[in-house]
């Protein structure tokens, strides 16, 4: 029997790899629970950002929020915090 494959062993693609693989998924829009999922959030988190005018660009029709996958990850991206060491 072989042993199965630890995932987290596989290299991971680049973000540009993934943009060239999958050139749509980026722009496809995904609704509060899933945007919670891919920020590692809740959907209360991301409520409470839309309150507050902090968090990810989102898009409302009516009651329905829902956001962009590309705004997801560049807003992640924002939130980068260089570590300078002192030398």
């Amino acid at each position: 029997m072989s042993s199965p494959v630890n995932i987290l062993l596989l290299p991971l693609p680049s973000y540009d790899e993934l943009l060239d693989q999958y050139p749509g998924f980026f722009d496809c829009f995904v609704d509060a629970n899933e945007a919670a999922q891919i920020l590692g959030s809740t959907p209360g988190s991301l409520a409470q950002h839309r309150n507050n005018g902090t968090g990810p660009d989102y898009y409302k029709d009516g009651a329905s929020v829902r956001y962009q996958r590309r705004d997801l990850i560049d807003y992640m991206r924002s939130k980068r915090v260089k570590i300078v060491s002192a030398a």
